[in-house]
């Protein structure tokens, strides 16, 4: 993706009232960075160490966004 791009993507952040139209924002958010798939199924792959280590850092990277386009008062 674009750095341009990126830029342009202004969604608001998770809060009390918003999840349902936020959980839309954030999913095409994570499509768009190819996040959605494998990673946030929760069931990691069975095949060789390099399939895992891209799982696990896809799911890493997948779990950042979430984590930043979250109000401080809903992180965990």
């Amino acid at each position: 993706m674009s750095e341009s791009m990126e830029k342009e993507i202004s969604i608001p952040k998770l809060n009390t009232s918003n999840y349902q139209e936020w959980k839309q924002d954030i999913r095409m958010v994570l499509t768009m960075k190819e996040l959605w798939d494998d990673p946030l199924d929760g069931i990691p792959p069975t095949g060789m160490d390099n399939e895992r280590q891209s799982w696990s850092r896809m799911q890493r990277k997948a779990l950042t966004v979430i984590h930043l386009y979250c109000e401080r008062e809903q992180k965990l």
